[in-house]
């Protein structure tokens, strides 16, 4: 069973888990870490989702769009070098585009860490 990031604790919520695999980087999405590592590896989209964040005046929005709900995932099924980001924050429908017209897959970033 695995807790959306609303049905978490305050203090776990605030902490951005980093976990460095062979081909992946974790990071809790909208995080100063994972903000900060987008930068570095794609600054344009780094201050599009900065932008999104300002206006919509929360982190807790999807990163492609500004919609709310959203829900943190890992992408699956692609290769990342070390340092790229393989979360993302998404709405239903920006989660729904992208794993059509992306064929990407996602699985909810918290679902193997528990309620931590």
């Amino acid at each position: 069973m695995f807790l959306w990031k609303s049905q978490r604790s305050k203090t776990s919520a605030r902490r951005a888990i980093a976990l460095t695999g062979g081909n992946m980087r974790q990071l809790t999405p909208h995080s100063k870490e994972w903000l900060a590592a987008l930068a570095k590896v794609n600054p344009q989209e780094a201050a599009h989702t900065k932008q999104i964040i300002k206006s919509a005046g929360t982190p807790e929005v999807c990163s492609e769009c500004g919609g709310a709900p959203a829900h943190d995932y890992e992408i699956m099924n692609k290769w990342f070098a070390p340092d790229t980001l393989a979360t993302v924050r998404l709405c239903d429908d920006c989660f729904s585009t992208r794993a059509t017209t992306e064929g990407e897959h996602f699985v909810p970033l918290y679902s193997t860490l528990g309620s931590a």
